[in-house]
């Protein structure tokens, strides 16, 4: 009797431990279940709230207004009555835009390579450069780097530079990227291309690619050479650093040497220059090719006296008769 007794205690037990096991498998279950369904309605809410925040911003968002973007400022040039030419009256951005037949295609494909390599493929923002820029800056975050990445395409920059502002806002960004499929929609690729060689700031008052070969190579952008090229477009991500009048550069040329040759591998990378064009490119700013001389600026006027009264007098005519603003 003992024995059986014990018997069936042992088998109660076992029993009731094999009830128990799925019981709790199953509260496990629920147990993550409902966190997969919360963390699905949280990312749920956060989307709809990130979709309404980004139609708001695009509804009150003004139509693009492409001759803002084109229109550039640029010294006004005074001629008197017989059209001689009298006067430069220079802004705080020396600029001389040019035509696009003007700009060599390897100063052409020299920014789109180090700037925006899928240029010519995307409508305006790069969705492959967005989601890698926000890996990267996610790691940089994580591991309290600094130095974020941006993810703006030439469209992008393009209008920054005219019509935006330079802010850093989410606001911005949104407007930003709206507005280049906009612009992408109404401007052909080298259109928007000639525009952003044209506003680009180079170091200083000097904006846009003939300013700046002015100030580097006292030579106009259509006699650059590929190394030449190459050197513009690399200092676009930071004019002062790798400027060759930078005191530091000129004890040792090393940052903006390694820069330019960076150009060049992209330029080579995506097939704008061949092997030997590389090749020499390569020999050519090792062996000190590139030689820097700017060109002298007089900004002192000749008439003075008369220029200025002229030009306010014609900014009130302006203002009077086509309702322009200052």
């Amino acid at each position: 009797m003992t024995v059986n007794n014990k018997e069936k205690k042992t088998n109660s037990a076992q029993l009731n431990k094999k009830r128990s096991k799925p019981k709790k498998n199953k509260k496990t279950k629920n147990l993550f279940k409902g966190i997969g369904f919360g963390l699905l309605f949280c990312f749920l809410a956060l989307f709809v709230v990130a979709a309404g925040y980004t139609f708001a911003i695009i509804k009150t968002t003004p139509p693009l207004n492409v001759e803002a973007v084109l229109s550039l400022n640029q010294p006004s040039s005074l001629y008197d009555s017989k059209e001689v030419f009298m006067d430069n009256l220079h802004t705080d951005e020396e600029r001389y835009v040019i035509d696009s037949n003007k700009i060599p295609d390897n100063l052409k494909h020299a920014f789109v390579s180090i700037e925006d390599e899928r240029f010519y493929s995307h409508k305006g923002i790069d969705i492959q450069r967005i989601l890698g820029a926000a890996y990267l800056d996610t790691k940089k975050i994580i591991t309290k780097q600094k130095g974020l990445h941006g993810a703006s395409t030439l469209t992008q920059q393009l209008l920054k530079n005219t019509i935006l502002t330079n802010d850093f806002s989410m606001e911005r960004k949104i407007k930003e990227a709206y507005l280049a499929l906009n612009l992408e929609e109404r401007l052909t690729k080298d259109q928007i291309l000639t525009a952003y060689l044209n506003t680009i700031p180079l170091g200083g008052h000097v904006y846009g690619v003939e300013a700046a070969s002015l100030l580097y190579f006292s030579k106009s952008t259509s006699d650059l050479s590929l190394i030449e090229c190459a050197y513009l477009a690399g200092i676009t991500q930071a004019p002062t650093t790798y400027s060759a009048y930078n005191e530091n550069n000129q004890k040792d040329p090393t940052p903006y040497i390694n820069r330019t040759l960076t150009v060049l591998e992209m330029m080579h990378k995506l097939e704008y220059i061949n092997d030997t064009e590389y090749t020499k490119a390569v020999s050519d700013v090792k062996n000190g090719g590139l030689v820097f001389k700017s060109s002298k600026k007089d900004y002192r006027l000749n008439y003075e006296w008369f220029v200025y009264p002229t030009v306010s007098q014609v900014k009130e005519d302006l203002k009077e008769k086509y309702k322009y603003t200052d």
